[in-house]
């Protein structure tokens, strides 16, 4: 009958125990992670394939080789003349496929969510982000030295094609890009700033005399006592999200989703900050 004692000899035994299973498991895993190929050959016997499309996509030398290691695991076997995995090879290759999606999914979504406190009350709902991107619902854009402006002309292209535009804004970003669109009747825009933002705007005639324009037509502004940690743009067919890269201030990385959890979540969001603001009067 096992032992429950949890005294100290136990917990060594049951961690060295722990550690031996750990390594075999790391012997089976880095095996066939160990390149695209044996990936690619591990998922062919999933599904079952014949000798003749083996040989047209394999070199003997490698399948010796692989044979050799699968049957040491237990998960080859040939059925006539169809190589397959064992039900114990099945077992072992569909978690590991599905470890693969997930890091996928956490590769593609981990530069915006690096760029954003995790501890804020603003933080993007991660599991809702993280069934959109496997639905194929998120773009991820990032800048780096060959493109530094790559999310601008992303975030630029994506409101271009918008009637509407509601935005909680960390910086100055606009408003003369959307110019054209806002004096011709084309884009409807609602601002919620911090202070920063309104006392760059207020300090810089250019951008004052464009904000008071377009605070005539289509455009209103909110002022918040608070330092949104993104920029957060709500259009007519997206939502996105960008921010800089804290360890590459000068870049930016933007997502950019259709996802409805994420539409919803950024407009409670936008709403909740609208209440708290005040309204800018630029004729003062």
């Amino acid at each position: 009958m096992p032992n429950y004692d949890r005294n100290s000899s136990d917990k060594d035994t049951e961690f060295e125990m722990t550690q031996s299973k750990a390594r075999k498991a790391n012997e089976i895993f880095s095996w066939f992670g160990g390149s695209e190929q044996r990936i690619q050959l591990f998922a062919d016997l999933y599904g079952g394939i014949s000798q003749k499309e083996m040989k047209r996509k394999y070199n003997d030398s490698f399948l010796s080789n692989q044979r050799e290691n699968l049957n040491s695991f237990g998960f080859y076997r040939k059925d006539g003349d169809t190589h397959r995995l064992t039900p114990l090879g099945e077992k072992v290759y569909e978690p590991f496929i599905e470890l693969c999606r997930q890091a996928q999914i956490v590769e593609e979504l981990r530069p915006i969510l690096h760029a954003i406190p995790s501890d804020s009350d603003n933080t993007p709902p991660i599991e809702d982000l993280y069934q959109a991107v496997r639905r194929g619902e998120v773009r991820v854009v990032a800048e780096n030295m060959v493109n530094e402006f790559a999310v601008l002309t992303s975030y630029r292209e994506a409101v271009g094609e918008s009637q509407t535009l509601r935005e909680v804004v960390i910086g100055i970003l606009r408003p003369h890009g959307f110019h054209d669109q806002v004096t011709e009747g084309e884009l409807q825009a609602e601002y919620i700033y911090p202070s920063k933002v309104l006392e760059e705007i207020t300090n810089n005639a250019d951008r004052l005399e464009l904000a008071q324009e377009h605070a005539e037509m289509s455009v209103d502004h909110h002022i918040i006592d608070e330092q949104f940690p993104f920029n957060l743009s709500i259009l007519d067919q997206s939502v996105i999200i960008w921010a800089r890269r804290p360890t590459e201030n000068k870049y930016r990385v933007m997502l950019e989703t259709d996802a409805s959890e994420i539409r919803e979540w950024a407009t409670d969001l936008f709403e909740r900050k609208k209440a708290a603001a005040e309204p800018v009067d630029w004729s003062q």
